[in-house]
C-alpha cells in the first residue's frame, strides 16, 4: 500500500478517534482536580503547592502540571485544556504508532494500520484520552521512545535516549 493511502487512512482513523473520544467528554477523573489545583497555584505564582504555605509533594505528573500551569497563565480553563491535550496526545500516539509499525514492518502496508485501529476501537483508550489526566501524554512519550529506540538500533541514532533505559 502506498504512502499516500496510509496517510489518508490515518486521517480517517484520527477523525473517527476524535468523534468517538468526544462522546466521553463528560467523564473526568476526580484525581485530575488535584493536578488542576497544583497547576492553578503554580500559574498564580504561589508555587507548586496544593495549599498556599504548605510544601507537600502531591502530584505525580510534573510535566503535565507545568504544561497546564502555562495554559492557565494564558487564561485557558484547566479542565478544557486537559481534555484537549488528552485528545491531542492521543492523536500523536496514533501517529507514532503508525511510524513505529512502519519501521518494524520495513515499509508501508496495511499492517501498519492495525495497531492504531485497535487503539481507536479500545474504549479505555478513548475514555482516558478525555479523563483529564496525563495518561495519553505518557502513552505518547512511551510510544515515541519506542519508535526512537527502534530507529536507534537500526540506524545508530539517539544513543543517549537508549542509555536511559539500560
Amino acid at each position: 500500500m502506498e504512502k499516500n493511502k496510509i496517510i489518508m487512512f490515518m486521517m480517517a482513523i484520527s477523525a473517527v478517534y476524535i468523534v468517538l473520544a468526544i462522546n466521553y467528554l463528560t467523564f473526568t477523573v476526580d484525581d485530575s482536580f488535584i493536578t488542576y489545583r497544583y497547576a492553578d497555584n503554580l500559574a498564580r505564582g504561589k508555587g507548586l503547592v496544593y495549599n498556599e504555605g504548605e510544601r507537600v509533594e502531591g502530584t505525580s505528573n510534573f510535566l503535565f502540571t507545568v504544561i497546564l500551569a502555562i495554559m492557565r497563565k494564558s487564561g485557558v480553563d484547566l479542565m478544557a485544556a486537559a481534555k484537549v491535550l488528552g485528545i491531542l496526545f492521543g492523536m500523536l500516539t496514533l501517529i507514532c504508532t503508525i511510524a513505529l509499525s512502519q519501521s518494524i514492518n520495513d515499509g508501508y502496508s496495511f499492517r501498519v494500520l492495525i495497531a492504531p485501529l485497535f487503539a481507536v476501537a479500545n474504549v479505555s483508550f478513548l475514555v482516558w484520552s478525555v479523563a483529564g489526566l496525563e495518561t495519553t501524554m505518557y502513552t505518547f512519550l512511551l510510544t515515541l521512545a519506542l519508535y526512537l529506540m527502534n530507529g536507534e538500533t537500526t540506524e545508530g541514532r539517539f544513543p543517549l535516549l537508549s542509555s536511559l533505559s539500560r
